[in-house]
C-alpha cells in the first residue's frame, strides 16, 4: 500500500477500517439507548426521570452522527468520486463533527461559569442535556434522602412501638369490622397461650366460645367511641379479671375500620379486695359477736350482783351488833369494788374490740362536775382532804355530748387525786374553747396535792393493767385500767389526757374533750336579781377555797369581802364592816366556823344571816345562830339558791343538808303508784324490800305483755321495766305503752343487767325515762322515786285510793306465789352429800336476809319450785318439738336464779341449754331431759330444806 493511498493495516483501506469503526460505535450507542429508554417508557417514568431520558438522547445523536460518519464513504464512492471524493467527505465530516464537539464545549463552559461551578467533575452530555433540570435533579436528590430517611425512620419507630406493645403489661389487640385479629401482642399470646401467627385472622371464638359473644359485643359497642369495662377470662389457672379499655380506630376519612383493646390483668387486685372484703365481714362478725358476749356477760355478772349489793343495803338498814355491822360492811365494800372491776375491763374491752359508741345529747357540764364530786366527797372527807372546783365565767352551761363519758373520765381523775392524796386539797378546774369548726373544747384540770409521780414513771400510767410501781397496787389497789380507759375515753372525743407531776407536791392531770353546743340555752335564773348589788363576808382559811368562793359571788353580782382567818374577819368587823350575808368555812385553826358564827351573833348590830360550809355529815353543836348549812365541796346552784334564800327569806328549794345524809322517805299516806316488770322472781323479790324500807308497796307482773295489760286497768306513776322477759320484752312493752292512749303516761325506767350503750340508746328510742344499770343499788333506787315523786304534780299523781299491795290489782307472774308452801323448818337435809344443794351458796345467800323464822326462805323456795315446775315442763316440750327461741329463753329465765339458790350443777346444764340452743342446730332433747332429771333432784332437796324434821 503506498503512502496515500495504502491500505489499512495491509489489508483495507482507511477509510473502509473508519467506516466499519464507526458503524460498531454507532451500533454501541443505540444499544445503550434503547436499555435506557425502553424500560422508562414501560414503567411510565419517562416525565418523573428526566436525567435517565437525557441520557439516552444524547447516546441516540451520538450514534446518529456515527452512522453518518460510517456511511459517507460509501456514499463518496456510491456517487463515483474515488478515493479523493472519500478522503474530502470524511474531512469535512470530520469538520462538522468536531465544530458541534466545539461548540458543545463552549456551551459548556458558559453554563458552567455562569452556574459558578467548576469545569471539571461532570460529563459534557450530563451539563448539556440536564443543564436547564439541575435546581429539579437537586430537588429530586434531596427527596430520595428524605424519603430514604423518613422510611429508616418508620422502620425504627415501628420497631420501636412494637416492642411497646409486646412488652407492656397489658394485653393489647386489634380487630376489624368483622371481629377478626389484625394484631395482638406478648401478653395477649401468654394470657391465651396462643401465638400471634394462630389468631391472625380468626374471631373469639377460637379462644372461648362461651365468652366469645361478650366479647364482640363490647368491641361492637367500642365502635361509638371508647370507654372501660371490666371483663373475664377463664384461663387454665382459673378465672381472670381484666380491667379493659376499647375504642375505634379511624382510616384518612376518619372512617372506622377497626377496634383496638386494652385488657389490664387486675386478678390479684381483686383478689386483695375480695380478702379485704371477706376479713372486713368477719371483722364485723367478730366484733359482733364479742358486743354480745360483751352484754352477755355483763348481764350474767350484773344479775347476781344485783342480789348481792340489793340484800347487803338492805341488811345494812337493820338492827346488827358491831361485829355484824363490820362483816356486812366488809362485803358491801368487796361488792362495790368488784363491781368497779368488772366495769372496767367491760369498758376496756368494748374499746379494744372498737365497740364503743358515744351518745350525743344535751347536758349541763356544771352539774356533771359537781355530780363528779359527790362520787368522792366520803373518801374526800374521811382524809380531811379538801374538794374545790372552779368553772370560768364564760363557760357555756349546756353542752351536746356523751354525758356518761365524760362523768367517767371526770370521776376516774378524781377517784385517782383523792386516793393518793392524804391531805390538802384536790382542786378542779373546767375552761372551754372554741374551735375552728364552732365546737367546743372543754378542758378539765384535777389538781391534788398527793404523793405525785417520778418522771420516769409517767409513761407506765396510760399503759393498760399497769401502776407506777408494784408497791403502789399493794397499798391502794385498783385495776390499772382507770386512766387507759380515760385517755381512750378522751380520745374517741377528739381529746385526749395528760399529767403533770412532781414527787411529794401532787400531780395534775388534764382531760380535755371536744363537744357539740346546745342550741338551747338556759335562761338566767331567778336568783339572779335577787343577788346582785349585794354585799357578803368570806371567811375561810383555805386560799383556793376562798378564791375561787370569791369568784363564785363575784359572778352573781355580790361585792365580797374576804378573810383567811376568824381572827381577820371579826377584826374587820370591829372597824365597822357590815355586809348582808356571812359565808364561813368550819374547820379553821384556833377558832371555827361555829364559833365565829357564835361571836358575831353577840354584836349588837349585827344582822346579816350566816351560812356555814361543812363537811359531809356534819353539824356543830351550837347552830343556833347558823341560817343554813351547805356541804363542801360548794355548788354554784346550791350556794345561789341558798344566798337567795336567806337573803328573801323564803324556803330554799335545795336541801341544805350534807349530801351524803340519807334521802327523804315519801309521804306514805300518798306513795307513789309503782309497777315492777321483771321476771326473775330473786329481783322480784329484792326490789320488793328496797322499796318497803321507805314504805313504797309495788305491783308486781312477769313480763311485758301483762305491763301493757296492767296500765289499761290502773293509773301508773312509775314502772320499773326489766329488758329482757318471756312474752313480750322490755322495750316492745315501753313502745306499746307509748301508743296507747292513757290519761297519765307514767315514767318508765329500764332496769337490766345489759350495760351496754347500745342498750341505753334502744330504751330512749323506745320510749324510757331512765336507766338503771344492775345491780340496783337501794339508795339509787329511792333516789330516783323520790326525784319522780318531786316532779309529778300532785292533781295528776295522786289519786284517793291507795296502793295496791303486791299482785292485788294486777294478775301475779308465774313466779308470784300467792300462797306459802308447806311450814318450813330450818334443819339441813338428811342426806348433805346427795344433796343437789350447794350449802355454802345457800346459806351464804339466806344470812343477807333478816329471817329468824324462816319467812323470807319459805317464799324464796316456794317462788322458785312453783316457777320452776312451769319452766321445765315448757322446756321439755320446747325441745321436743325443736322450738329452740322458747329453749333458750327458758333456760335463760331459770339459769342465775338456779345459781343463786346453790344449783350449780342445773345451772351449769341450763347455760349448755341456753348457748346450744341459740349458736348450734343440735338436737336439744338430751340435754333437756339431764334439765329436768337434775330438776328433780333440785326440787327433792328444796323440799326437804322446807319440810319438817
Amino acid at each position: 500500500m503506498s503512502s496515500g493511498t495504502g491500505e489499512a493495516f495491509g489489508l483495507l483501506p482507511w477509510w473502509e477500517v473508519e467506516a466499519i469503526a464507526n458503524a460498531i460505535i454507532s451500533v454501541a450507542m443505540f444499544t445503550i439507548a434503547a436499555l435506557i429508554f425502553v424500560p422508562l417508557a414501560r414503567t411510565n417514568q419517562l416525565r418523573t426521570n428526566r436525567l435517565a431520558v437525557a441520557a439516552a438522547a444524547v447516546f441516540f445523536f451520538a450514534a446518529v452522527g456515527r452512522a453518518f460518519a460510517a456511511a459517507s464513504p460509501l456514499v463518496a464512492l456510491t456517487l463515483g468520486g474515488g478515493e479523493v471524493a472519500v478522503t474530502g467527505l470524511a474531512t469535512w465530516w470530520r469538520a462538522g463533527w468536531n465544530l458541534l464537539t466545539a461548540m458543545v464545549a463552549i456551551y459548556y463552559i458558559v453554563l458552567r461559569i455562569r452556574q459558578g461551578k467548576r469545569l471539571v467533575g461532570a460529563p459534557l452530555f450530563d451539563d448539556l442535556v440536564h443543564v436547564k433540570h439541575v435546581e429539579e435533579l437537586e430537588a429530586l436528590k434531596a427527596q430520595t434522602a428524605a424519603r430514604a430517611e423518613a422510611e429508616a425512620e418508620r422502620d425504627s419507630s415501628a420497631k420501636m412501638l412494637r416492642s411497646i406493645i409486646d412488652n407492656n403489661q397489658s394485653a393489647i389487640y386489634v380487630k376489624d369490622l368483622d371481629g377478626r385479629y389484625l394484631m395482638v401482642n406478648a401478653e395477649f399470646e401468654k394470657i391465651f397461650g396462643v401465638a400471634e401467627e394462630g389468631v391472625l385472622g380468626l374471631r373469639d371464638e377460637v379462644l372461648d366460645p362461651e365468652l366469645a359473644p361478650v366479647w364482640r359485643a363490647a368491641d361492637f359497642k367500642a365502635r361509638d367511641g371508647g370507654y372501660q369495662l371490666e371483663e373475664v377470662v377463664d384461663s387454665p389457672d382459673g378465672r381472670l379479671y381484666f380491667s379493659s379499655a376499647k375504642f375505634p380506630l379511624h382510616d384518612a376519612e376518619g372512617v372506622v375500620y377497626a377496634t383496638c383493646g386494652v385488657s389490664l390483668d387486675v386478678t390479684e387486685q381483686k383478689k386483695a379486695v375480695f380478702a379485704i372484703a371477706q376479713a372486713r365481714d368477719e371483722a364485723l362478725l367478730a366484733a359482733a359477736a364479742k358486743s354480745t358476749f360483751l352484754a352477755t356477760m355483763s348481764h350474767e355478772i350484773r344479775t347476781p350482783m344485783n342480789a348481792v349489793i340489793g340484800m347487803t343495803d338492805l341488811l345494812l338498814d337493820t338492827d346488827m351488833d358491831e361485829e355484824q355491822q363490820e362483816f356486812l360492811n366488809t362485803v358491801r365494800s368487796s361488792g362495790d369494788a368488784l363491781l368497779a372491776v368488772i366495769n372496767d375491763v367491760l369498758d376496756f374491752s368494748k374499746i379494744e374490740s372498737g365497740a364503743l359508741d358515744l351518745e350525743s345529747k344535751p347536758f349541763d357540764l356544771c352539774d356533771v362536775v359537781e355530780n363528779c364530786l359527790d362520787q368522792v366527797v366520803v373518801p374526800a372527807t374521811a382524809k380531811g382532804v379538801e374538794l374545790v372546783y372552779h368553772v370560768e365565767k364564760d363557760f357555756p352551761q349546756r353542752v351536746t355530748g356523751d354525758v356518761v363519758r365524760v362523768r367517767q373520765i371526770l370521776i376516774n381523775l378524781l377517784s385517782n387525786a383523792v386516793k393518793f392524796t392524804d391531805h390538802g386539797e384536790v382542786l378542779v378546774e373546767v375552761s372551754a374553747a372554741t374551735t375552728t369548726d364552732s365546737r367546743i373544747q372543754v378542758t378539765m384540770a384535777v389538781t391534788d396535792t398527793g404523793i405525785g409521780i417520778a418522771e420516769e414513771a409517767l409513761d407506765r400510767l396510760f399503759e393498760s393493767f399497769s401502776q407506777v410501781d408494784a408497791g403502789t397496787t399493794r397499798l391502794y389497789g385498783g385495776t390499772g385500767l382507770g386512766l387507759v380507759i380515760s385517755r381512750r375515753l378522751a380520745e374517741a372525743m377528739h381529746g385526749g389526757v395528760n399529767v403533770i407531776s412532781t414527787v411529794g407536791s401532787g400531780s395534775t392531770f388534764t382531760a380535755t374533750v371536744v363537744l357539740d353546743p346546745c342550741p338551747d340555752a338556759p335562761s338566767e335564773p331567778v336568783e339572779a336579781a335577787t343577788l346582785a348589788g349585794r354585799s357578803a363576808l368570806l371567811v375561810d382559811d383555805n386560799p383556793t377555797n376562798l378564791r375561787i368562793l370569791d369568784y363564785q359571788l363575784t359572778s352573781m353580782g355580790i361585792t365580797c369581802t374576804t378573810a383567811l382567818s376568824a381572827a381577820a374577819a371579826l377584826s374587820l368587823v370591829s372597824d365597822g364592816l357590815r355586809c348582808d350575808v356571812a359565808v364561813l368555812d368550819m374547820h379553821m385553826p384556833q377558832m371555827d366556823g361555829a364559833d365565829l358564827a357564835a361571836a358575831l351573833a353577840l354584836i349588837p348590830d349585827w344582822t346579816a344571816p350566816l351560812v356555814l360550809l361543812t363537811s359531809l355529815g356534819e353539824r356543830p353543836a351550837n347552830a343556833e345562830s347558823l341560817a343554813a348549812f351547805i356541804t363542801k365541796p360548794v355548788k354554784r346552784a346550791v350556794l345561789r339558791d341558798v344566798l337567795a334564800s336567806v337573803l328573801t327569806g323564803r324556803a330554799s328549794s335545795q336541801r341544805l343538808v350534807p349530801a351524803g345524809a340519807e334521802a327523804s322517805v315519801p309521804d306514805e299516806s300518798q306513795p307513789l303508784r309503782v309497777l315492777l316488770v321483771e321476771d326473775n322472781v330473786i329481783n322480784q323479790r329484792v326490789t320488793q324490800l328496797i322499796l318497803a324500807k321507805i314504805g313504797q308497796p309495788i305491783d308486781i307482773v312477769g313480763d311485758g305483755q301483762k305491763a301493757v295489760d296492767a296500765v289499761q286497768t290502773r293509773a301508773y306513776d312509775v314502772i320499773l321495766m326489766d329488758l329482757q322477759m318471756p312474752v313480750m320484752d322490755g322495750l316492745e312493752a315501753t313502745r306499746r305503752i307509748r301508743a296507747t292512749a292513757l290519761e297519765h303516761q307514767p315514767h318508765i325506767v329500764a332496769m337490766t343487767a345489759d350495760a351496754q350503750i347500745e342498750d341505753r340508746q334502744a330504751c330512749t328510742v323506745a320510749g324510757m325515762d331512765g336507766y338503771l344499770a344492775k345491780p340496783v343499788r337501794a339508795r339509787e333506787l329511792r333516789e330516783y322515786l323520790i326525784e319522780v315523786g318531786s316532779t309529778i304534780a300532785d292533781a295528776n299523781r295522786r289519786d284517793t285510793d291507795t296502793s295496791a299491795t303486791v299482785g292485788q290489782l294486777v294478775s301475779p307472774a308465774p313466779s308470784t306465789v300467792t300462797e306459802p308452801p308447806a311450814p318450813l323448818v330450818d334443819d339441813p337435809p338428811a342426806d348433805p352429800v346427795a344433796s343437789a344443794i350447794d350449802m355454802d351458796d345457800f346459806d351464804e345467800l339466806m344470812t343477807q336476809f333478816d329471817d329468824p323464822d324462816g319467812e323470807i326462805r319459805n317464799e324464796l323456795i316456794g317462788s322458785y319450785l312453783a316457777d320452776g315446775d312451769f319452766h321445765v315442763g315448757r322446756l321439755v316440750t320446747a325441745a321436743s318439738e325443736g322450738d329452740a327461741i322458747t329453749a333458750a329463753a327458758i333456760a335463760h329465765a331459770m339459769r342465775t336464779t338456779s345459781a343463786l339458790l346453790g344449783a350449780a350443777a342445773l345451772a351449769d346444764l341450763l347455760h349448755q341449754t341456753e348457748t346450744s340452743a341459740r349458736d348450734t342446730s343440735d338436737d336439744l332433747r338430751p340435754l333437756a331431759l339431764l334439765v329436768d332429771t337434775e330438776y328433780a333432784r333440785v326440787s327433792e332437796s328444796l323440799l326437804q330444806l322446807a319440810s319438817p324434821s
